[in-house]
């Protein structure tokens, strides 16, 4: 999905490397995805995942915004 819609020059197609690393940081509450019957284990975050998309694609993200959701993400 990345790969196919990033777009440095369109102001919502720029952030989606950075979308993937926040997802891959603090995934979205269980509760999200709505009334569910199946058991479903909290999501996790994923520091390995996130890492690799930084080592990928460290090119491809801005920087200050980076810096801002690794604040944000203080059990790094």
């Amino acid at each position: 999905y990345c790969h196919k819609h990033y777009d440095w020059n369109k102001e919502g197609d720029k952030d989606v490397y950075l979308s993937l690393l926040r997802m891959y940081l603090s995934p979205p509450d269980i509760h999200c995805v709505g009334p569910i019957r199946m058991e479903i284990l909290e999501p996790q975050a994923n520091l390995q995942a996130a890492l690799q998309v930084l080592e990928l694609h460290h090119s491809k993200l801005d920087t200050t915004k980076v810096l801002s959701v690794l604040y944000l993400d203080k059990q790094m």
